[in-house]
């Protein structure tokens, strides 16, 4: 992964999650967006896209293995 990919998908993270891991007040799109992003790293169920609706325990570990790589 190119470090302004890493950038633009941690920044998408921090949108939806807060320091504890924690779901924040957010939009909808804000999570869409995460979720579409973290579908070019990850095979797994993360959300569903068009409802951005998160898998939160997926979404996580798929996070942290694709930017502690």
């Amino acid at each position: 992964m190119k470090t302004k990919e890493q950038q633009i998908l941690k920044l998408a993270y921090e949108t939806v999650f807060d320091v504890n891991g924690h779901v924040k007040n957010c939009r909808r799109e804000a999570c869409s967006n995460l979720i579409h992003l973290m579908r070019k790293y990850s095979s797994k169920n993360v959300g569903d896209e068009s409802t951005g609706t998160l898998n939160v325990d997926v979404m996580k570990s798929e996070y942290y293995r694709v930017i502690v790589r």
